[in-house]
């Protein structure tokens, strides 16, 4: 099985319930900057509601993370009726490398 690891700052953050207990975390992470363009990955953590990891709650807009994981690919076709693709990564390993500071 095939691993990615990347390291980026994260954008936007969301929060899902799934069945039986069981939470997902998605977050954006911007991974690169080519010829002054974004690259982004969509990342999910699944874990259990009732035993959630301590990392979660920090996991904010901003903040660099480190993550490795399980890539998975995706087509759809946009607006403008062009066919694009998407990499996930359901995520086995997420460090927080830098913090976002909450004060304003």
């Amino acid at each position: 099985m095939r691993k990615i690891e990347v390291i980026g700052y994260v954008g936007t953050v969301t929060e899902s319930d799934l069945k039986e207990k069981r939470k997902a975390l998605n977050f954006n992470l911007c991974v690169n900057l080519v010829n002054e363009k974004k690259q982004w990955f969509e990342n999910t953590i699944y874990f259990d509601s009732e035993n959630e990891p301590a990392h979660i709650k920090h996991i904010k807009p901003g903040c660099l993370v480190y993550v490795s994981g399980i890539p998975e690919v995706y087509a759809y076709t946009n607006k403008a009726n062009e066919t694009k693709a998407v990499l996930k990564i359901i995520c086995k390993d997420c460090y927080i490398c830098k913090f976002v500071d909450d004060k304003p």
